[in-house]
């Protein structure tokens, strides 16, 4: 279920990752912008509205973090998944604290990808009108109106991460 004209930004310093994770999505009928690093995703971020971004944790200059900060600073509706090959417990938490709504391992697998965006995109529509709405004072963080327990069951890409560390 693809929303018409979503935006998305891609956020990696190694060229490969960018260019894999933009046709992944391109072929799922979004619109696709790349950066090599933080700066020239943040002017990216400023010229126009992105409903997705997808953000290396480690690139020289401005790491993800920093650039997750920036974004949510003028940008609290675009949603922001963390990428990166140096996956850590303190890494997710800091990046989910900023406000990141995912925190993702590389290399990844385009299958995940798709269905993440999509349950990111259906959340934005739903709003509060929905099974889910995203919270106004940490924006883009869900809160679900569901029991707990079918929260428990729902698959997510960060407790399968977690699960993978042995955290879970």
């Amino acid at each position: 279920m693809k929303q018409p004209h979503a935006r998305m930004l891609v956020v990696d310093d190694e060229r490969n990752i960018r260019k894999n994770l933009s046709l992944v999505l391109e072929a799922e009928g979004y619109e696709v912008d790349v950066a090599s690093d933080g700066e020239s995703a943040l002017a990216k971020a400023r010229e126009r509205h992105y409903d997705i971004a997808f953000v290396d944790l480690h690139m020289p200059h401005m790491g993800g973090l920093d650039l997750t900060r920036s974004l949510r600073a003028f940008s609290g509706a675009t949603a922001i998944v963390i990428l990166t090959a140096y996956g850590s417990v303190e890494h997710a938490v800091a990046a989910m604290k900023l406000g990141a709504v995912d925190f993702l391992e590389k290399p990844f697998d385009p299958k995940n990808i798709r269905l993440l965006v999509e349950e990111i995109l259906l959340r934005q529509r739903l709003g509060s009108g929905g099974s889910a709405r995203w919270s106004t004072q940490t924006p883009m963080r869900p809160v679900m109106l569901r029991p707990r327990r079918k929260l428990a069951c729902t698959p997510s890409p960060l407790r399968a991460w977690l699960r993978h560390a042995c955290i879970v």
